[in-house]
């Protein structure tokens, strides 16, 4: 029997815990904080355990005991989890993306004889699999990729898009709210673009996905990388962006201007909500906000994003209920009270793939995308496509189907090749497009 250690029961492990509990030849222990709702997951399996846990302290022993790690809980907490796998020499999967922190531990993660497999979720990682699947072939057929473009989203379903911000959360706000403010970089004809994280917004455009319409895309993260990860030393066009609703970038890059995504901790005893919005324009009299925050923005009243702000709740004379935090952790409180799911609503993601191919006789354009919506009353999509990938990793690796060590992320094909075709059986199918151009 493998033993597999999940840490961490939130909103993406269902799928994970189900598929490993659904191998007979594993024992799958949960640890969380919360053990009502582990043991809601784990339910009565005979191979599934429960434990409570909350710190690597907690973790440790489990994680000795463990012949593969997965790491479910927050981003931040990674790097504790990860020298502790180092420590007891196991193997570690998570879904996060993969910080200079973890890669620093490559050496020592080969020297010890394990491999930590990071960015094994959506975005990043069916995005990786999916593209370098692609690559590889192209380059076996003799092709060479001039460009890649990759879009992602994670949003509500079009019968679920029902609040003026045209978005839900499916993970935690901070993630979110961090995510708005993070740099970009891309490649355009061979010269490199370089966007400040407070400047994301003012770079976005509107995109035609299949079956879903016109959406707005901008700018996600540092594409740089990926030109040698997915050995594509050719390409001189890459691009990675995230999907929204029309509406999202303008209001959000209002929101930066405001002053609402300053992480400073500071006092906030006996602050409103109004009286904040107050300070941060240099209004003296809350009862003026508004209109003064029409004049800090340049924006009229009747404006959708004045509109959308009033009704998230940065107008209103309520306390904020925290002692202490940054003016994000505000916004944050706002949005995990007011882009929630109701019950019986369904998410959906978008990802899609272009690729621009030199083959020696032809050009050639392929597409290749996912539109892939939740149960109503079941897992979610970005549960399931965020939880899956980690499980089937950590399958493959208890069973040495992974040769390779050290710190990684899925851009190998003992990895891509299985975890596609296991995907695919679950039901998440990539249609492919290929277009001869002229």
């Amino acid at each position: 029997m493998k033993r597999i250690l999940v840490l961490g029961a939130g909103r993406v492990a269902g799928p994970c815990i189900h598929y490993l509990l659904r191998q007979q030849d594993m024992e799958v222990t949960v640890m969380d904080m919360d053990v009502h709702r582990a043991q809601q997951l784990v339910g009565d399996s005979q191979n599934g355990k429960v434990l409570r846990g909350n710190t690597p302290g907690e973790f440790e022993a489990e994680i000795a005991k463990s012949d593969v790690v997965v790491d479910l809980l927050p981003s931040h907490l990674h790097v504790e989890t990860a020298k502790l796998c180092l420590k007891h020499k196991k193997h570690l999967v998570n879904p996060s993306y993969l910080s200079d922190k973890l890669r620093s531990m490559d050496r020592e993660a080969k020297d010890a004889g394990i491999v930590i497999l990071s960015e094994m979720g959506l975005d990043p990682g069916i995005d990786h699999m999916l593209a370098v699947s692609t690559i590889d072939e192209v380059h076996s057929e003799g092709g060479k990729v001039e460009s890649f473009y990759s879009w992602c989203g994670a949003l509500p379903a079009p019968d679920a898009k029902l609040n003026p911000f045209g978005y839900k959360l499916s993970w935690s706000p901070e993630g979110l709210l961090n995510a708005c403010v993070r740099p970009a970089k891309f490649l355009r004809d061979g010269n490199v673009v370089s966007i400040p994280g407070t400047l994301i917004f003012e770079s976005y455009s509107l995109k035609e996905f299949p079956r879903v319409g016109w959406m707005e895309e901008y700018p996600n993260g540092d594409a740089l990388p990926y030109i040698e990860l997915y050995r594509m030393h050719e390409v001189r066009n890459i691009y990675r962006a995230t999907v929204r609703y029309i509406g999202w970038s303008e209001t959000i890059r209002k929101l930066v201007e405001l002053g609402v995504f300053d992480n400073t901790k500071r006092d906030m005893r006996n602050m409103t909500y109004k009286k904040f919005v107050a300070e941060l324009v240099g209004e003296e009299n809350p009862e003026n906000v508004l209109n003064s925050v029409c004049k800090h923005l340049g924006l009229d009243r009747y404006s959708a994003v004045i509109k959308r702000m009033q009704w998230v709740g940065l107008f209103e004379d309520e306390n904020i209920p925290i002692e202490k935090g940054s003016n994000r952790d505000v916004l944050g409180l706002l949005f995990l009270r007011k882009l929630r799911f109701a019950e019986h609503e369904r998410d959906m993601v978008i990802m899609q793939h272009e690729f621009l191919i030199a083959y020696p006789d032809r050009k050639e354009k392929i597409i290749s995308y996912l539109i892939y919506y939740g149960n109503v009353d079941g897992e979610t999509a970005i549960a399931k496509t965020t939880g899956l990938p980690p499980a089937i990793g950590a399958r493959l690796i208890a069973y040495g189907k992974v040769p390779q060590k050290g710190v990684i992320i899925p851009v190998y094909k003992e990895i891509y090749k299985p975890v596609l075709t296991e995907l695919e059986a679950a039901g998440i199918n990539f249609v492919e497009e290929r277009h001869v151009l002229g």
